[in-house]
This record gives structure tokens, C-alpha cells and sequence, in this order.
């Protein structure tokens, strides 16, 4: 108990410096009036946040397809579409992420 006395003193001045810092009001409001400028960015980044967001959802359907269609389907036609579909959902995918990550990468410099 008493190796902890110099660790409480410690921890006292912190919370009576805390204490004493006045906080400044931060709100939604100020954060977007501080990234106004960015505004355009930020939107596109968002618009492409959401197509890569929904590529996964697309490709698990798509792939439940494939597999309902190999099992259904006496010819591989139906699969083949389906996984060429999978590919360019996947390239989307990839495309607008990387397109996210530029565009809020420019407007968090």
C-alpha cells in the first residue's frame, strides 16, 4: 500500500488537470463545416463505399445460383454465366474500393 501512495498523487494531479482544461463543443455541425471543401469527396467516396459494400451480397447470390444451377441443370451454360457474373461483380468490387480508399485518402490530406 504504501509502494502505491507516489502512483496516487500521480493519478490526483491528472484528474485535477483534466478537471481544470476546459472542453471544447464539438458537434456534428462544426465537423461539417470543416470539410465543406471536401464535400464533393466525401460523396463520391460515399456512393462508391456503397457499390463495394454490396458486391459481396451480390456474389453470395450469384454463387447460390451456381450451385442451384449445377445441381439443376443438365448443361454447364447456366454455370458459366453465372461465374463470369461472379468475375465482374468481383471486379466492381474491386475497382470502386479502390476508388473509396483514393477519394477519402485525398480528402482526409
Amino acid at each position: 500500500m504504501i509502494l502505491l501512495i507516489p502512483y496516487l498523487s500521480r493519478i490526483k494531479l491528472l484528474e485535477q488537470q483534466q478537471s481544470t482544461s476546459t472542453k471544447k463543443k464539438v458537434d456534428l455541425r462544426r465537423l461539417f463545416t470543416l470539410a465543406k471543401s471536401e464535400r464533393l469527396l466525401i460523396g463520391i467516396g460515399t456512393i462508391f463505399l456503397l457499390i463495394s459494400s454490396a458486391a459481396p451480397i451480390a456474389q453470395t447470390y450469384y454463387f447460390g445460383k451456381v450451385v442451384d444451377d449445377a445441381i439443376i441443370s443438365s448443361s454447364m451454360r447456366l454455370v458459366t454465366i453465372n461465374v463470369l457474373i461472379i468475375f465482374g461483380i468481383n471486379v466492381v468490387g474491386a475497382i470502386t474500393s479502390f476508388f473509396r480508399a483514393w477519394l477519402f485518402e485525398l480528402a482526409g490530406q
